[in-house]
């Protein structure tokens, strides 16, 4: 198909103001949909009081190794970290922001696998050490998990004993 454009047709085109919606609606649509906006910004997080939680999570006594952590709020919002091989976990709000919210929080711990395309992208203690196992955490403190910690005001050092018994 071959297109053509005289200026009879481009005039025609831009006298129709359905079509010239139409074009609008569009590119509000492109707009929103490819997220343009100011780049580089970040969420305002000012009325927000934000913890810094920090601690070790052990499985029966050792260090639960590259064990993802969650600290699950009453309406499912979460803040999480990821543990290194000493089973140290530091909580982050988002990818850019550490902190937790005050209040009683679910622990919920997973056994967690860095893929090696993410090892290479995050330059952590994990990314050092991509050969360490993870410690497979039991599926009890998963989704499901009763294991329950009081976030208080300062900063905080949470550490967590699980035990392969789910007591």
């Amino acid at each position: 198909m071959i297109y053509r454009s005289d200026k009879e047709t481009d005039r025609q085109a831009c006298s129709n103001p359905l079509a010239l919606i139409q074009l609008a609606a569009c590119a509000i649509l492109i707009g929103t949909i490819s997220g343009c906006g100011p780049t580089g910004s970040q969420p305002d997080y000012g009325d927000i009081s934000l913890i810094k939680v920090k601690g070790v999570i052990t499985l029966n006594g050792l260090p639960a190794k590259r064990a993802e952590v969650r600290f699950v709020n009453d309406d499912l919002t979460f803040s999480s970290g990821v543990t290194d091989d000493a089973g140290a976990y530091r909580l982050m709000f988002d990818s850019r922001t550490s902190g937790i919210t005050a209040g009683s929080k679910v622990v919920q711990v997973y056994t967690h696998r860095v893929s090696s395309e993410v090892a290479e992208l995050e330059p952590t203690s994990l990314a050092s050490d991509s050969n360490a196992e993870p410690t497979v955490i039991p599926a009890c403190y998963g989704q499901a998990s009763s294991k329950v910690v009081v976030v208080s005001e300062g900063d905080a050092l949470i550490d967590v004993a699980l035990t392969s018994d789910c007591q």
